[in-house]
C-alpha cells in the first residue's frame, strides 16, 4: 500500500498539490480544499490487481470532521488487450492523535500489459475550530526576588531547542504568551498565572519562561534576572483529543543560591 505525501516539502509522489483554507458559518468552522495528482504505478499482466493508495493531504485541529472526496483516472497504459481500470472508492482517514488527514483510494487494474499510473483527487474537509492552550503557575520564594509592578512579569515561549553544528542550543519558538496580572504573595512564595494560546498540535514542545526586563528586583547579592532558572523543565504535546494542557507549573530559582 503506497503512502504518498502532498504535505511534505518537497511533496512525495504527488504532482501539483494545492490547498486553500477559509472559515465559514457561525460559530465558525474551517473549510479546507485539497487537490493534486497522485503518482504511482499499479501493473497487471492479465489478472485483476487491486491496491490501496493513501495520500497525506494535510492536518486538522479537531476530531469532528465532515468531508467529500473523489478521484479520477489521470494516466493509464495498455498494450492492446481487453482492460479494466477502476477507482472503486475514496475516503478520508483522520488520525485523531496527530490531526493528520489522508485521502484513501481503492484502485484496480486488469489487462495484458496494463498499468494505472496516476489519478487526480479533490477533497473538501470541514472541521470544528479547536482552541489550543498551555497554562500554569510560576512561583518563587520571597527571598529570590520582589515584583516591581512592571507587567507582565514573565514571558513564556513554546518551541523546540535547535543546536546548529558547533553552536549553542537555542529555542525555535512556535507560540508565545505572558504571565497574567500581578503576583500574589502567600506562604513564603510569590506566584502568578500564565498562558500560551494557539500552540500547534501533534509535536512535543518545550515550555520556557523568562523574566520580563525589570519586572523583578531585590535579587540575592550577585544575582540578577539572567541568573534565574525555572524548574521543572516541561515538554508538552497537544493533540485533537487533548488540545489543552493545564497545570504546567514552574518554580523560579537562583541555581547558585544566595551569596
Amino acid at each position: 500500500m503506497p503512502v504518498l505525501n502532498a504535505f511534505s516539502n518537497p511533496p512525495v509522489g504527488v504532482a501539483s498539490p494545492s490547498h486553500i483554507s477559509f472559515f465559514t458559518g457561525n460559530p465558525p468552522q474551517q473549510m479546507q480544499v485539497f487537490s493534486g495528482v497522485a503518482v504511482f504505478e499499479l501493473t497487471s499482466d492479465g489478472g485483476t490487481v487491486s491496491d490501496t493508495v493513501e495520500v497525506i493531504i494535510g492536518f486538522v485541529r479537531s476530531r469532528n470532521i465532515q468531508f467529500t472526496a473523489k478521484a479520477d483516472l489521470a494516466s493509464i497504459s495498455n498494450t492492446d488487450s481487453e482492460f479494466l481500470f477502476a477507482i472503486d472508492s475514496t475516503n478520508i482517514k483522520l488520525n485523531e492523535q496527530t490531526g493528520e488527514i489522508r485521502l484513501v483510494a481503492n484502485i484496480a487494474v486488469q489487462g495484458d500489459e496494463s498499468a494505472l499510473l496516476r489519478f487526480s483527487y479533490h477533497a473538501q474537509v470541514l472541521s470544528d475550530v479547536v482552541d489550543t492552550l498551555i497554562s500554569g503557575t510560576i512561583r518563587w520564594q520571597e527571598n529570590v526576588a520582589t515584583p516591581t509592578g512592571r507587567l507582565p512579569i514573565f514571558n513564556v515561549v513554546v518551541g523546540t531547542f535547535l543546536t546548529p553544528p558547533g553552536g549553542v542550543p537555542h529555542m525555535q519558538p512556535v507560540a508565545s504568551g505572558t504571565s497574567e496580572g500581578k503576583a500574589i504573595r502567600a506562604g513564603g512564595f510569590w506566584s502568578v498565572a500564565y498562558h500560551v494560546d494557539n500552540v500547534p498540535l501533534g509535536t512535543s514542545f518545550n515550555v520556557l519562561p523568562s523574566v520580563n526586563g525589570t519586572s523583578l528586583s531585590n535579587f540575592p547579592p550577585g544575582a540578577n534576572a539572567s541568573s534565574t532558572a525555572f524548574v521543572t523543565a516541561r515538554s508538552v504535546t497537544l493533540t485533537p483529543a487533548m488540545p489543552i494542557a493545564l497545570g504546567v507549573d514552574f518554580e523560579m530559582i537562583i541555581p547558585q543560591g544566595p551569596r
